[in-house]
């Protein structure tokens, strides 16, 4: 008898679609809280954003639908963000990943992914 174990896809661990949406409502909240990122968003449809980016993270994460917008590249290129912004974006990710008490593994692995993009999300320096 042979037995398969398969482990639950990040997007299963992170509790799927609903999960990740009110996860990324509350990482937005944050963002746009905070005065020195908020500007960068100044022109951004946040409702329409905060959807792309839910999906993004559903399908990055192992979710079942394909991504079928922009590269990240693209996608930030013209904001010429920096280093700095990219850390206090990340920063906030931790904390509502915490607040949310996404396990630790789970969230340091969701925040792996993110840091793997850092390159093409970075184009200014400071």
């Amino acid at each position: 008898m042979t037995t398969t174990t398969s482990r639950a896809t990040l997007f299963e661990r992170l509790g799927g679609d609903p999960a990740i949406q009110a996860v990324m409502h509350r990482f937005f909240e944050r963002i746009l809280a905070d005065p020195d990122l908020a500007p960068v968003f100044a022109r951004v449809n946040i409702e329409r954003h905060e959807r792309k980016t839910s999906a993004f993270v559903a399908t990055a994460t192992g979710g079942p639908a394909p991504w079928t917008g922009r590269d990240m590249a693209a996608a930030h290129r013209h904001l010429r963000i920096t280093n700095e912004q990219f850390d206090r974006v990340a920063g906030h990710l931790l904390d509502t990943l915490i607040e949310f008490e996404v396990p630790d593994e789970t969230g340091f692995e969701l925040l792996t992914l993110v840091g793997s993009l850092r390159g093409e999300i970075v184009t200014a320096s400071p």
